[in-house]
């Protein structure tokens, strides 16, 4: 008798794990990352002292909603120069570690954006010096069925 409880058990337990588990993939999510000025132009050079937008944004064309969960936040941005972190979008900022959620409707776009090199609890407030900087994005947020791939980072240059 106990083998047919055991048999019962492990059949119900391999029925309820037979759920479809493909994965949308990453190529039906298309991402983009890139940098603007002030007045919303797409640029990769700007003079030191002003502020720049970094902007990443992906289109869900996976032909269903995508739900996604994250503690934190989504999305944050880092400008390096040669193998150091410069600044980050978070720097001086804490965040509670609840988990949070959302979803990306099929179809629709989700954005975030940093106005750079400063983060809202910078201060003092950074001027980045002339020279040659790579931007990236990171993304933490976590969907169901689809794995973003990875933003490749922008190079960008500071003037005088």
């Amino acid at each position: 008798m106990k083998i047919i409880y055991f048999l019962l058990l492990a059949g119900i337990f391999l029925v309820a794990c037979n759920e479809d588990n493909s994965s949308v993939g990453v190529y039906d999510v298309n991402t983009q990352f890139k940098l603007y000025d002030s007045n919303g132009v797409e640029k990769t050079t700007f003079k030191s002292g002003d502020d720049f937008e970094m902007r990443f944004s992906f289109v869900n064309l996976s032909g269903r909603d995508l739900s996604y969960h994250y503690t934190g936040i989504p999305v944050f941005f880092e400008i390096h120069q040669n193998d150091s972190i410069i600044a980050t979008s978070v720097d001086g900022l804490s965040f509670a570690q609840v988990v949070l959620g959302g979803e990306v409707k099929n179809g629709a776009i989700f954005r975030d954006n940093w106005i750079a090199p400063n983060s809202l609890a910078r201060d003092p407030k950074l001027v980045l010096p002339a020279g040659n900087y790579k931007a990236f994005v990171k993304h933490y947020g976590f969907f169901d069925r689809v794995k973003l791939k990875d933003s490749k980072p922008v190079e960008f240059v500071i003037t005088n």
